[in-house]
């Protein structure tokens, strides 16, 4: 059975479509990504995943590796 579960990150330095397309295509290339939504107005990306596959802390770290790292990330 998979499960599926939401996150919601606050994001700073999202400045633009551009910079949601960067981050949504990012994301969407990651294995459990079912669906992600960033929105640079409000400095959130929100993404529905497969828990079995990921977690918030792996997708934390995609958001780095992408360049832009959550408001909190320990890194």
């Amino acid at each position: 059975m998979t499960i599926v579960a939401e996150q919601t990150f606050t994001v700073t330095g999202i400045h633009c479509d551009g910079c949601e397309a960067t981050i949504e295509a990012g994301l969407r290339r990651v294995d459990g990504v079912r669906d992600v939504k960033a929105d640079h107005r409000a400095q959130t990306i929100w993404v529905r995943y497969d828990e079995g596959r990921l977690d918030e802390q792996r997708l934390a770290d995609q958001l780095e590796r992408i360049g832009y790292a959550p408001v909190g990330s320990r890194r």
